[in-house]
């Protein structure tokens, strides 16, 4: 169970009224279930949010998130990695905690951008497999999809719904007992709809992204 407290001032910028500042407060319990056999590691997690706003009371929201993960291990050296998450928030300060990337993993993207106030629904499916073809190496393959909606045109005025899918392939090397490197490629295509209309055009984004990395692990538990 998780409270958060916060003071905001200026809720609406560049809105045109005057300034109006606030306090908020969030309650957040959370359920999860974690179940791992031989050859499965499950992951589930519920989360509903509860924000109150003083003195803009009418502010007031109850958000929900849910996430679902899973690792089956298809063969000794397979992985597939899957899960989906769902979330309903109306504050970019109540978002729901995460039970994060696998181990190992490179980092998971933020948002370009952050509506603080503005109510919106967010969806991300994922899918992962991946293979250690010898001792040293592993590659592995993925794809991607995410729809993001404000629901409330009225309080997202110069944002864009949009959907997006995306595809995904790396590989990694220990060179060393402590040492690894490797790289990543992700192919992403994004579609945009602006949520109010009449408004800006529809915006469509593709997207080419490389990463390569170095890890050393300096001790056991420090890389």
């Amino acid at each position: 169970l998780l409270f958060r407290g916060g003071y905001a001032h200026n809720l609406y910028p560049g809105s045109g009224t005057a300034t109006i500042d606030d306090t908020t407060f969030s309650v957040q319990p959370s359920l999860w279930i974690d179940r791992t056999t031989e050859r499965l590691h499950e992951t589930l997690r519920y989360s509903p949010t509860f924000d109150y706003y003083n003195p803009n009371d009418s502010l007031n929201t109850t958000n929900q998130s849910g996430e679902v993960a899973f690792q089956y291990r298809l063969a000794p050296y397979v992985t597939l990695f899957a899960g989906d998450t769902v979330t309903k928030t109306s504050n970019a300060w109540s978002q729901p905690l995460s039970s994060g990337a696998v181990s190992g993993s490179l980092p998971q993207a933020s948002p370009g951008i952050i509506a603080p106030f503005a109510p919106q629904i967010s969806n991300n499916a994922y899918a992962q497999l991946a293979w250690q073809y010898s001792r040293n190496s592993m590659i592995g393959f993925g794809g991607n999809t995410t729809l993001l909606d404000f629901y409330e045109p009225s309080r997202a005025q110069g944002l864009f719904n949009s959907t997006s899918r995306s595809g995904s392939a790396f590989f990694t090397h220990r060179v060393h007992m402590k040492q690894y490197f490797g790289g990543l490629y992700e192919y992403s295509l994004i579609a945009g709809t602006p949520v109010t209309s009449p408004g800006p055009a529809n915006a469509d984004l593709e997207a080419h992204n490389f990463l390569a990395f170095y890890t050393v692990y300096l001790q056991p538990t420090l890389s």
